[in-house]
């Protein structure tokens, strides 16, 4: 795999936590 694949996966990783994370916070308040 090139860097930028491996990039590419970990940021669209990332960006699918940091949003379950917000709903998360939002439901909890």
């Amino acid at each position: 795999m090139k860097k930028e694949e491996v990039f590419y996966k970990v940021s669209l990783v990332f960006q699918q936590a940091t949003a379950k994370l917000i709903r998360t916070v939002l439901v909890a308040n």
